[in-house]
């Protein structure tokens, strides 16, 4: 039982390891997905329509918490706010 705990904390960490490492990077703002044309930015609380915003999907990890795959996504936004997107699902706005 203990060592299923340490591979969930373990796996759970790379998605972790990934967002700080894009937050150091400069990603500070973080943003919901509420329908495929908008999205929240948590900290402005600002609504933000997805075509105005450059979102790239960047790295993905399975979340045994949840289990489900999670997709971690960059959002460049038009007002020159960076943030992340963090999903169940792969999102492309540009497709």
């Amino acid at each position: 039982m203990k060592t299923k705990f340490k591979r969930i904390r373990r796996l759970n960490l790379l998605i972790t390891k990934s967002v700080i490492k894009l937050q150091d990077s400069g990603y500070h703002f973080d943003y919901l997905m509420l329908n495929q044309n908008e999205l929240f930015c948590i900290q402005s609380s600002q609504l933000i329509p997805a075509d105005s915003a450059m979102i790239k999907l960047i790295d993905l990890g399975y979340d045994h918490l949840q289990n489900c795959y999670k997709y971690v996504h960059t959002v460049e936004a038009y007002n020159g706010e960076n943030g992340l997107l963090v999903t169940e699902g792969i999102f492309c706005n540009q497709c």
